[in-house]
């Protein structure tokens, strides 16, 4: 069915109700969490990441002991394309005359611009959770199914560098239990100090039912997630269970955010470019430009289990 109400319509007097409610877009937690910790780059073909692999080559002696003095390789560097993405928008002559002067509760034309970055971050969010490789046209994230795999990725084989692969896949059809994470959390433990993931994205039916799991009294968020509207739950020390709409049915992620850098471009970070007008046409358009990528310091501190249920 038509919606019966066109834009000029629901934005101007006859149609008004306060505020523009968005009925698509929500923040994504990754985008968020990805986007306000990413680090800015400022050019280059490719974006790298250099790549520690070395294990201790020591160990103990004595007075009759020959020490290893033999040279180890323990550095590689790791290869990403940009990805690049877009969103535009365009008024015309009509958008002028009819929203203006008093019937304009709402400016179009700048509703639409604040829409802009939501859109290109939800195409980016999906691209996140379920690209593996660059897209149809080269400039895709490379999303957590490439990077928590078995396959070739940042240009490394893992035939090549054995560390380089998932810290844990598992597929078994199971309920999630707080078990089940602890079990994700210590398969993708990494470095000399242990180190754990810290965020499990799952869906929110997931994450309804670990609440369900536990007595109100013994639930706890992260303050800092729950004030920006992310729901969630604090998991044994710097753990957050966190329900993401964009989740694929079935999985929890389990992320060191220590290991992961969402590079964006410095001169192409929601760059708007100037409104464009056609000599031989009455309207404007403009272009929203994101340009960065999703880089993996060790693939083997990040891992994630599919097909849970309730």
């Amino acid at each position: 069915m038509a919606l019966s109400v066109n834009e000029i319509e629901a934005l101007t007097l006859d149609y008004w109700e306060p505020g523009s409610h968005d009925q698509f877009f929500r923040h994504n937690v990754l985008a968020y969490r990805l986007l306000r910790k990413g680090k800015k780059f400022d050019g280059g073909k490719k974006l790298r990441v250099q790549v520690f692999y070395g294990q201790p080559q020591g160990g103990t002696f004595n007075a009759a002991s020959t020490f290893k003095t033999a040279k180890v390789e323990e550095h590689t560097s790791a290869f990403w394309n940009q990805a690049a993405y877009y969103e535009y928008t365009t008024y015309d002559f009509d958008d002028q005359t009819q929203n203006a002067g008093e019937a304009q509760q709402i400016d179009l034309v700048m509703d639409k611009l604040d829409k802009l970055a939501d859109k290109i971050k939800w195409n980016m969010a999906d691209d996140i959770y379920t690209s593996t490789g660059y897209g149809p046209n080269g400039r895709s994230i490379v999303g957590l199914l490439g990077m928590i795999g078995t396959g070739t990725y940042g240009e490394i084989a893992p035939a090549d560098l054995a560390e380089w692969t998932a810290g844990s896949i598992v597929t078994t059809s199971e309920p999630l239990t707080f078990n089940v994470i602890r079990a994700l959390r210590t398969a993708c433990k990494v470095g000399l100090s242990g180190e754990k993931p810290q965020l499990f994205p799952t869906t929110d039916t997931l994450l309804d039912h670990l609440k369900s799991l536990l007595q109100p009294s013994m639930r706890y968020e992260d303050a800092e997630m729950a004030d920006v509207g992310f729901t969630n739950i604090a998991f044994e020390t710097n753990g957050t269970i966190v329900a993401d709409y964009k989740c694929p049915s079935g999985y929890l992620f389990g992320l060191n955010e220590n290991q992961l850098d969402f590079k964006s471009h410095k001169d192409f970070f929601f760059k708007r470019e100037p409104w464009k007008e056609p000599y031989d046409k009455p309207f404007y358009t403009t272009r929203l430009i994101w340009v960065g990528q999703l880089l993996c310091k060790r693939r083997n501190a990040h891992g994630y289990h599919s097909n849970l249920t309730t």
